[in-house]
Formats: structure tokens, sequence, C-alpha cells
């Protein structure tokens, strides 16, 4: 898999195939904002993931589906899933936003990562030049 793009929004929607919302594990991460990762399938074409970091140390992701970004919301439909996020650069303070992204950095462990989330990331103008810098530096 490979990142794709770098957003920070809220999640939405976390239901079933069938619209019918998860009353488990999921149901947490409603309405809480994040950083929203999306990584691109090499094995299978066209399928997407989604990470979505809180600022804190919980973090999701969805399994491999159709990915749709539209009118500032990011869909994702998996085999027995629907994820969706709307779009927020002032959902996460400067420092929300370093925590859901050191998060970010733990779990993937690759600095290389960042780099490219760096170039693609619709960072949020009040973060401003810190920002860029701690994704470089760490």
């Amino acid at each position: 898999m490979h990142l794709e793009e770098t957003y920070t929004g809220i999640m939405r929607i976390a239901s079933n195939r069938d619209g019918k919302p998860y009353k488990d594990w999921r149901e947490h991460y409603i309405d809480q904002a994040g950083l929203i990762m999306i990584f691109q399938s090499d094995s299978k074409p066209g399928k997407y993931a989604v990470y979505f970091f809180l600022p804190s140390d919980e973090y999701m992701h969805s399994s491999c589906g159709k990915l749709q970004i539209q009118d500032g919301k990011i869909r994702i439909e998996t085999e027995r899933s629907i994820y969706e996020f709307e779009e927020d650069q002032k959902c996460l303070t400067m420092a929300e936003g370093l925590i859901a992204l050191d998060n970010a950095k733990l779990y993937f462990g690759n600095p290389d990562c960042m780099c490219i989330c760096q170039k693609i990331m619709r960072l949020p103008k009040q973060w401003g030049t810190d920002m860029e810098s701690r994704l470089y530096t760490g």
C-alpha cells in the first residue's frame, strides 16, 4: 500500500453495508476529529484503505474497498462496511494535530511515509510552518 492523500476531518458514519450503524468498538470513533490517511492498495487495483488517527493513542483502519471523495466527504465502502468522513481543516488544534501525527508515525514507523504525507497533506493554515518542520524531523 502507498499513501495517496491525507486530510483532517471527522468520522460521521461507521455502518454495515445495509446502512445500519455499528454498535461495537467503531461507535467510539463517530463524531471524533482526527487525521485521515488514504492508502491505495498495490495488490488490488482501484482499492483503498483509510486509516484514522485520533489526537490520542487511538486509531482505526478500514479494510480495502472502493473510495469516493466528493464535496468534502470521504467515503469508503468495503466488503462488509461503510465509513464516511467529513473533511474539516479546523477540527484539530495544532497540538491535537501533532499528537495525531505522532500516533501515525509510531504506527507506521517509517519517516519516509511522513515526508510523502507532508507533500500531499492539506495542512490547516492555523498549524503554520511548525507542522511542516515536524513532519520532516519528528
